[in-house]
């Protein structure tokens, strides 16, 4: 494990994780972090509605 000091200066663990999210996540009520998580789902499941209506590009279509 990497010392305090070294993931507060780098905000991640050796391992790469952001230990700037983890203490913010932590630092939120069990309410707010539920709150957090269902705004994801729900900015998740609106850009896979968006994908399944919208066709897929055409790859040959020129961008010009």
């Amino acid at each position: 494990m990497v010392p305090t000091e070294e993931v507060s200066e780098r905000g991640y663990s050796e391992d790469g994780v952001d230990v700037t999210l983890v203490r913010w996540m932590l630092s939120l009520t069990p309410a707010e972090r539920l709150e957090v998580l269902q705004q994801f789902a729900d900015f998740v499941l609106s850009i896979r509605a968006t994908s399944i209506s919208q066709p897929p590009a055409d790859p040959k279509r020129s961008l010009d």
